[in-house]
């Protein structure tokens, strides 16, 4: 249940602002330009594909990438025939994505406490490796896979309620009640 990470960079807005992309743009073949809108395709300027819009939030539009999913000022895009003409490759999206998620440090620790996507509180880390989190909820204690989390606006974030995630976890323990107090393979 990996959750989408959602970011908002205003350092990488101010240099996407800077590098703007008319120039690129008026090279297009005339033709129907394409809308800026939900399912948009944003290419760059060597006609790459960089990701797709699946959301505008006002002055935003989040672009999910093959790896992330970040919100980018509208005026970093220029529409085309081809796509809405971007500045940067998907692969240096994806590098200066990853190098702002490596400077704010690990997105779940032990003590944090854990919010759903409505911000209700989840439940806290009791124990943390480099493969799970050990999360005590409100009637149970579950191993989450790290990549289960994102960055909330509060601290770390999930896919799902507490009482989604009890619910499947008691389903998978009665399932197969002996492999259910057996560690992950790693442990």
């Amino acid at each position: 249940m990996p959750s989408t990470r959602r970011i908002l960079f205003s350092s990488l807005a101010l240099v996407l602002a800077a590098a703007a992309v008319p120039a690129a743009a008026q090279t297009a073949a005339a033709g129907a330009q394409v809308a800026v809108a939900v399912g948009a395709k944003v290419v760059d300027t060597a006609g790459g594909e960089v990701g797709t819009v699946t959301a505008i939030q006002g002055a935003n539009l989040l672009v999910k990438t093959d790896k992330h999913e970040v919100a980018l000022p509208k005026t970093s895009f220029t529409p085309t025939d081809k796509g809405l003409l971007f500045a940067l490759t998907r692969a240096q999206l994806n590098a200066q994505v990853d190098q702002q998620l490596a400077a704010q440090g690990p997105v779940v620790s032990v003590g944090a406490t854990v919010y759903d996507p409505q911000g209700g509180v989840v439940g806290t880390v009791e124990a943390l490796d480099a493969q799970f989190a050990t999360v005590k909820l409100p009637n149970s204690t579950v191993k989450l896979p790290v990549s289960a989390f994102g960055r909330g606006p509060k601290g770390p974030l999930v896919g799902e309620t507490a009482a989604a995630i009890e619910a499947k976890a008691n389903a998978a323990g009665a399932a197969s009640a002996p492999a259910a107090a057996t560690p992950p393979a790693g442990q």
